[in-house]
């Protein structure tokens, strides 16, 4: 039965892909690179980022890496601010919320830009743990994962990770829980499937999700 649902923000819950799209296209304008698509980025956009950018083209051998990601943040903050969170992410989360399972977010987003977002689109009411990184690289958050399922102190076969990355499915691995990926998010569908989870493309359809796990060890309620 499924007690806990483990969402990843960026993605998942907002829908911030033009934002990082278009943060990502200044950048490489001002250094002549030539800019890139969304399709693009959804084929090729991962974590580390680092790797990402290297992929670019950006010379991380003689930029700093810190302060690229400086930049990239300053201004995706200022972008992202018309970005809005996906179709039935509220309706969904407080479906869940009814449902009696708890909710928590895990994020590769500095912890104190993530709680500022996530109370400024209303999403704190609904969560019980947040976590994000103590950076601003959006290096891993496998560590956060299983820092939460060590909190959480119950059965992994009962928490749920829903992300739109395989970093995302990664992180749900080494937390040994059960994972379901957004298509509409910051990877290309056909990347995702490579995971062999299920992928959703509507946020409501993760209470099919829920109830087929729960079905699955014969304790639907």
């Amino acid at each position: 039965m499924i007690r806990h649902v483990v969402w990843d923000w960026n993605g998942t819950l907002l829908d911030d892909v033009d934002a990082c799209v278009d943060t990502i296209n200044s950048l490489l304008a001002e250094r002549a690179m030539g800019t890139i698509d969304r399709e693009h980025y959804l084929t090729h956009f991962g974590f580390p980022v680092r790797d990402f950018y290297t992929t670019l083209g950006f010379d991380l051998q003689r930029e700093d890496f810190g302060a690229v990601s400086t930049t990239f943040m300053d201004r995706y903050h200022t972008l992202v601010r018309s970005s809005v969170t996906h179709d039935d992410t509220h309706d969904t989360l407080t479906r869940i919320g009814q449902r009696g399972i708890r909710q928590h977010v895990v994020s590769a987003m500095e912890g104190t830009m993530l709680r500022r977002m996530l109370n400024e689109h209303a999403i704190f009411p609904h969560l019980e743990h947040v976590r994000g990184l103590d950076h601003i690289h959006a290096t891993s958050k496998v560590g956060l994962g299983t820092e939460l399922l060590t909190t959480l102190d119950c059965d992994p076969a009962h928490v749920l990770f829903v992300g739109d990355t395989l970093h995302d499915h990664e992180t749900a691995s080494a937390m040994g829980c059960h994972c379901v990926l957004f298509g509409r998010g910051h990877q290309h569908p056909t990347r995702l499937a490579n995971a062999g989870v299920e992928i959703i493309n509507q946020l409501r359809d993760i209470h099919d999700t829920i109830d087929a796990l729960d079905r699955r060890t014969g304790r639907l309620t």
